[in-house]
């Protein structure tokens, strides 16, 4: 898969947790693990938290 792709997926990502933080006081942990989770793919456990 093209890089350029990725970084857009990755772009887009980002600009959408900045809305939801901005606008709807998004939980930040709660976005972390979501992410985990959909990094991880389904029916794998996403990686505790380091620290």
């Amino acid at each position: 898969m093209p890089t350029g792709h990725i970084a857009r997926v990755l772009i887009g990502l980002v600009h959408g947790f900045m809305v939801q933080r901005t606008l709807l006081q998004a939980d930040t942990a709660r976005f972390r693990d979501g992410l985990r989770a959909l990094v991880a793919g389904p029916g794998r456990a996403p990686a505790p938290p380091s620290g």
